[in-house]
């Protein structure tokens, strides 16, 4: 066989990419899932179906829902019947159906909501349903949207968020596993194909455009 005439370092440079690349690492896999679920390569432009909050406003969200979550924030929020006695302002992830408070509910001040930065929110909920986020990943659709797991549809009046509640105890890649089952996403959930994996209830969620805001609105549940 020829060898060519080059450094063994040189040589090295021709390898196939996936020969050089180091394998991954377990420590990995939390940060590759958060960027899944924040981003798609091939649909730079397109957001994240979860995503509700505004672009320019995600990351300052994030950060405030990390640095002010406390113990008692959690506790409220798992242990006793929401107050929404927390701040919505820039401390949101926007999914609670009840943030939605659009102008014309506002009555007493139309151009404005004085009260978001003092209650209206549980920022426990929030900062719990964020660990969840790695597990809607977005995926190309062959447009110039993306798919995230758990929806169906992709335009402003045909986008359905279904998730099931189950009865068995399930790792985090079964959680994922059932959060992608076809099944889900047909027009009237199958239930016996549903009940025979342990789900109980299938709700469904729209996510709708209030002027250019995503929001989602109540739950009901269809299987």
């Amino acid at each position: 066989m020829l060898e060519l005439g080059l450094p063994k370092d040189a040589k090295r440079d021709f390898l196939p990419i996936r020969q050089l690349a180091s394998p991954p690492l377990l420590q990995d896999r939390h940060r590759l899932d958060w960027i899944t679920a924040l981003s798609c390569e091939a649909a730079i432009d397109a957001d994240s179906q979860l995503q509700t909050v505004r672009c320019d406003y995600l990351i300052g969200n994030l950060k405030s829902l990390m640095a002010l979550t406390k113990a008692d924030h959690l506790q409220r929020s798992l242990f006793h019947n929401w107050d929404y006695a927390d701040g919505l302002s820039n401390q949101s992830l926007h999914w609670e159906p009840s943030e939605d408070r659009r102008h014309a509910y506002q009555w007493y001040q139309p151009n404005g909501d004085p009260t978001r930065k003092k209650r209206g929110g549980m920022l426990g909920a929030n900062r719990l349903a964020l660990e969840a986020w790695p597990l809607f990943p977005s995926f190309p659709d062959g447009t110039e949207r993306v798919h995230t797991r758990g929806f169906r549809g992709n335009r402003a009046m045909n986008t359905f968020w279904m998730w099931p509640l189950w009865s068995s105890c399930l790792t985090v890649d079964g959680v994922a596993s059932m959060l992608s089952l076809p099944e889900l996403q047909s027009n009237s959930a199958e239930t016996a194909s549903l009940r025979d994996r342990g789900v109980t209830v299938v709700y469904r969620s729209q996510r709708i455009l209030v002027g250019k805001t995503p929001n989602l609105t109540p739950a009901d549940a269809i299987a």
